[in-house]
């Protein structure tokens, strides 16, 4: 994968963490975590008797600055690493699953192929339907910089990597179906991520209010996501002041994700002060995945939001299931298969702050509905997203990878 970092958590980090424990728990199958150095430098560590191992790294652009490294390194990096593709050509490896795209599954391809052996990608969502705004997004830092890597990428041929894969997962229903579509003969299963239910549904002591000073007699919306345009936080703050301007005040919006573009976080707070909000608005910027808080915030919240733009699977959704918090997302990508409207959640409009108010107040106005919402959302978590069920899948589809692999 790109990077694995305990302090810089996202749905990717969590599927293959979880995924690598079920595999070595359930099924006696040893993963080893390899990445780049991105956002962490440390080389090696063992953690729960799995190996990480992160390898220097570069990206192959003249004129790239610090600065556009790091956003690269949060978000979208498409960097080589040299001794990272000598790990993967010598590593004693039975099978390689790619959580990358671009060049590192380039490296991936290129290692499979001079080894014979199978390797799967996993395809964490956009690979077809990437809105133009995140493309935009994602190539910003590169803009005044100079590709030098194009020799490289001759090579490598990164534009072949699902045409050569043993194998491709999907965790998004409808890339799902497009990537049938265009490989039919190629092993293709749809596996979304799971959750570890037991740790949000687990009741904590933590007081979230006390402990970020908020008074007691306030609701809780909450939203859990990176700062970044795509989660559209913008349109939660609307919401509220939307809520406030009709003489609501107990409610208190909590963003609480890693900060991925500065830029929108200072957005995000120019228009907290210009609704004069601050009182109302609490911005956490990065919640480890073993933090208390965690758990306690969606146990002690009334709602959780999700207004992305764009969003591939959201394991958010799982976790607020667990939690048993009633779900309000946007209507879009994969959320219109993973929620089933108005049994496990909510699906409002995209961009219709008109919508998103109706169905958060059908929720906010009846203890009744909003608990059946709840009980519908902890039925689907137990049947179908339990980490365990996830890893029998997966380890099932690595045996029809290699079964389709070497029968070529």
């Amino acid at each position: 994968m790109r990077r694995f970092h305990m302090k810089d958590w996202g749905g990717m980090e969590g599927a293959v963490w979880n995924t690598s424990l079920g595999l070595q728990q359930h099924h006696q199958i040893k993963s080893h975590i390899l990445c780049t150095q991105a956002l962490n430098r440390i080389p090696a560590e063992m953690i729960e008797n799995i190996p990480i191992e992160r390898f220097r790294y570069y990206y192959p652009y003249l004129g790239l600055t610090k600065e556009k490294k790091l956003k690269l390194d949060k978000k979208g990096g498409n960097p080589y690493s040299f001794s990272l593709s000598q790990r993967l050509l010598k590593g004693e490896f039975r099978l390689y699953h790619c959580h990358t795209m671009q060049r590192m599954a380039a490296m991936v391809r290129y290692a499979a192929k001079r080894r014979g052996l199978p390797y799967v990608i996993s395809l964490h969502g956009g690979q077809f339907a990437v809105p133009r705004t995140e493309i935009d997004s994602l190539i910003k830092p590169l803009k005044n910089t100079l590709n030098a890597g194009k020799a490289i990428d001759l090579l490598l041929q990164p534009q072949k990597v699902l045409a050569d894969a043993s194998g491709i997962i999907c965790i998004g229903y409808n890339e799902y179906l497009e990537t049938r579509l265009r490989f039919p003969d190629k092993p293709v299963i749809y596996l979304p991520n799971g959750v570890n239910s037991r740790y949000f549904s687990t009741p904590v002591t933590l007081d979230v209010r006390q402990h970020l000073h908020i008074p007691k007699s306030r609701q809780l919306l909450l939203s859990v996501g990176r700062i970044d345009s795509q989660k559209n936080q913008l349109m939660l703050i609307d919401l509220l002041n939307r809520l406030h301007a009709s003489g609501d005040d107990q409610y208190q919006l909590i963003l609480a994700g890693p900060v991925i573009q500065s830029s929108y976080l200072s957005l995000l707070l120019s228009r907290i002060e210009r609704y004069k909000l601050q009182a109302y608005v609490t911005i956490i910027p990065g919640i480890e995945p073993d933090n208390q808080l965690l758990p306690a915030l969606y146990q002690q919240s009334s709602c959780f939001l999700l207004a992305s733009t764009h969003e591939p699977f959201g394991i958010v959704v799982l976790e607020a299931w667990s939690a048993g918090l009633p779900v309000v997302a946007s209507r879009i990508g994969s959320l219109v298969h993973l929620i089933r409207h108005n049994d496990d959640g909510l699906l409002f409009n995209p961009d219709n702050l008109d919508s998103l108010q109706a169905n958060v107040s059908k929720i906010l106005n009846s203890v009744s509905f909003a608990n059946r919402l709840i009980k519908s959302g902890l039925a689907r978590v137990d049947s179908e997203y339990c980490w365990s069920r996830v890893v029998s899948r997966l380890q099932a589809f690595y045996r029809t990878v290699e079964d389709w692999h070497y029968s070529r």
